[in-house]
This record gives C-alpha cells, structure tokens and sequence, in this order.
C-alpha cells in the first residue's frame, strides 16, 4: 500500500474518503432527504377577533384569529411527506357562524395553499306554532288545543321534555308531555317563577317564600316564609319579599330574583340563603359593581350560560344583567331607557324583559313582554327581534308574522325547541329553530 504524505491525510479526512491511495480502491457514503411539503390556505369572513380552529388529518390543530381584513392565511406547522394525505376540517366555528371548507383533502406532491375556508352568521328560521291551550281561558286537561289554560306565566322543561307551567290564575302547575297531553301536577294557591333540579324536584316562588315539590307531587317550604323580609338565613328563617324568578346551578344550588329586595339570592341544596348580588338594603338603582355594590331595580328571571355567568332580566330597568361566579355585575344589554330597538349592548332597548332561556351556544331568548316580542342575544350581546312585534295577536308563523299577547316565560327542550307562555293569549306557543 502506497504511503500517504501529512498533507495528503489531511486532504482525504476532510474529503471524508473511506481510503486513499493508487493502489487501493476508494468508496462514498451520501445521506438521502425526505421531501415535506406544508398544507394551509385561507379564510374569508372572520370579524376582528374571531377564532376559528382547522385539525388537518383530525389533529395538528391550527388557531386561525380574525384580524378584520376580511381574509386570513394559515398554514398548519406540520409539514408531511411527498406521497402523505391530507384532510383539512373545521373543529370549532365562531360562536354563531357557520365555516365551510374546499379543496380540503388529497395527495401531497407540492406544498398546498388552495385549502379555503368561508365563515358567515347562521341564519335560523323561528317557527310559532300553538302546542297547547285552546286561546280562551279554562282549567280543561286535555291533550294540545282540547287543554285550557288561564294566564299561564312561567315554565320549566325536564329532561324527559316534559314542560311543567305555572298556571297563575287557575293556581295549579300544570305538566304537558313531549307528546301534547296536559294534566294537572300540584295545585298552589300563588306563585311565579319555576324551576327544576337534576333529582326532578320542582321548586316554586310564591311571594315570600319557595315551595318544594318532589316528582311524586309532595310538596314543602324549602326557604322563607310568609313574613316578608329581607333577611339571610337556613330554610324558613331566611326572609324574602317578592321572589320573582328561579334558577339552578350545576350543583343544584337555587338562585332567585327577590324582586321586592331588587337583589339575587343564592340557597344551596341544604336551604342556607345567602345574598348574592344586590343591596341588602332592598335599595334599588342600576349600578355595576361586586356582589353587594351592585343595585337592581325589580330583577324578574335567570338562567346561566356555559362558562357559570348568571344573566337577569330586570324590568325596573329594562335591562339584561351580567353576574359572574365571583359576583361582578355589569349590564350586558338594554339601558334604563325603555323601547324595541335591535342592537349590541346597551344601544338595544327592551320594555319591560322578564323570562329567560340559554342555549348551548349561549345565546339567549328573552321575552319582552310589553314589547309582545321574542328577543335573541349572542354572546357578544348582538340583540336581534326573533317573534313577534309592538303589536299584540295571536297569530302562528314565521318570525316576526308570528304575533304574541304579553309573553311573560320561555323553556327550552333537548332539542333545542323553545316553549312560551303566552299570557295574555292562555296559550303555550312551540318555537321550532331550524338552520338555512
């Protein structure tokens, strides 16, 4: 073997030569490059602030931000390799909108920026159909239209979709079937505001104080008395003064409008009342603030949204209150001047707001009673006119030709259908919401 100069050496290391030398044959290595290629595309239709979730392959998950320019640009960080597939979906939507996705799945030969994505507000048809009552008062059991009603004010619906009504006059609650059959549940000589647990205990307002009836009708004071006060306590030595609306929490606590006290009290499982939110004063005003700091002016009804906020009509003030589950109170929609106008926030007005009812994407049905109208509220508090307008009827239809007489409570059931007690009316009108 031929020997090699230093220098010749040095030359063959750099040179990475697995030998060097006449004699002696000479051989490489090479390392080999796989091709990745990225996938992504564009969205049109996202709002400032807008979030938009896309998985390719049903993960690698891309966060895609609305920044107000009408198109936004993605590309999702995982690259994959020549001859992968792709299948670009829409995980999570903004709140409302509908996204719709093209050019979404293939082979991958080249980098892919055609995936497009186009968001838009869903749009909903409200259809009013009468579902029970016969629109002339009554106390008749029946099944649908054959059923009277005499100012039916507040409901509730059960997870069997059974719809239990306060109906006032005729002083009875009475339980209406997923299939239209009306009997009688309890009769109560007074009440208001319904409610129901996750034991399928129904507890009713009735002026000072909240009835209990269980599911085999038997009935109790769970809180306060008929003296009249404004005191917190456990059970019947609590005092209240009007309690209007109710509500439950996932944990089954009640919380309840106290509209003679304009504040919200909250009673857990075990009865002990607490004040939640409001004066415990009784004095009313429409200030924001923490828990007691705050002030109401006759808070009506309740209910909560997905993240544990509890909203609250109010018709002192024609106004939709927030209160978080650390008690800060601000107002969400509506102002203290009163009227019908659509819009976000406090440019909205509302006469007179009583019932209440979420939805799971947090969007809410406020019955404006003397407005005679169904009102929508996202949850960026755009205020729509759904059903209904300033003027009374009693006309079934779609949306705003449907004609309401002083609604005063709304449910929901599982399937989204929202129920409304027509007051003035002595009907329970079904809302059927379907997707355009």
């Amino acid at each position: 073997m031929m020997k090699l100069s230093i220098h010749s050496l040095i030359i063959c290391l750099l040179l990475n030569l697995l030998s060097c030398g006449g004699g002696g044959g000479s051989s490489t290595t090479s390392t080999s490059s796989t091709t990745t290629y990225t996938v992504g595309g564009s969205v049109t239709g996202l709002t400032s602030g807008q979030v938009l979730i896309l998985f390719n392959n049903g993960g690698d998950s891309k966060t895609i931000t609305g920044g107000g320019t009408g198109t936004d640009t993605f590309t999702f960080s995982t690259s994959l390799a020549s001859g992968a597939t792709y299948a670009v979906t829409v995980n999570t939507a903004p709140s409302g909108d509908t996204c719709t996705a093209s050019n979404t799945s293939g082979t991958i030969s080249a980098s892919v920026s055609s995936v497009t994505v186009v968001c838009a507000a869903t749009t909903y048809t409200y259809t009013v159909t009468t579902f029970a009552g016969t629109g002339s008062s009554g106390f008749v059991n029946g099944t649908g239209t054959a059923a009277s009603f005499n100012s039916p004010d507040s409901l509730v619906s059960d997870t069997s979709g059974n719809i239990y009504v306060f109906d006032v006059t005729n002083g009875a609650i009475r339980k209406i079937t997923s299939s239209q059959v009306v009997t009688t549940f309890a009769l109560l000589t007074s009440g208001s505001g319904i409610a129901i647990d996750s034991s399928g205990n129904l507890f009713v307002s009735r002026g000072g104080l909240i009835t209990k009836i269980t599911s085999s009708g038997a009935s109790s004071t769970f809180a306060g008395s008929t003296t009249t006060g404004n005191s917190d306590g456990t059970g019947t030595a609590a005092t209240f003064s009007s309690i209007w609306g109710i509500t439950v929490d996932s944990s089954d606590n009640l919380y309840v409008t106290d509209s003679g006290n304009h504040n919200i009290r909250k009673i857990t499982s075990s009865g002990v009342v607490t004040t939640f939110a409001g004066s415990t004063a009784g004095t009313s005003g429409s200030a924001n603030g923490t828990g007691t700091a705050a002030t109401f002016y006759y808070p009506a009804s309740l209910a909560f949204d997905s993240s544990n906020n509890l909203f609250v009509t109010e018709f002192g003030n024609h106004m939709i209150r927030k209160i978080t589950s650390s008690g800060v109170v601000t107002t969400f929609a509506g102002s203290t001047t009163s009227g019908s106008a659509d819009g976000t926030g406090t440019a909205a007005t509302f006469l007179t707001p009583l019932g209440i009812v979420i939805d799971s994407n947090d969007s809410m049905y406020v019955v404006d009673k003397y407005n005679h109208m169904i009102r929508k509220i996202t949850s960026a508090g755009v205020v729509t006119t759904i059903i209904g307008t300033t003027t009374s009827g009693n006309t079934n239809g779609v949306g705003t030709a449907a004609l309401l007489n002083f609604p005063t409570g709304i449910a929901k059931d599982s399937s989204g259908n929202l129920y409304i007690a027509d007051y003035s009316n002595n009907l329970i009108r079904k809302v059927t919401i379907t997707t355009n």
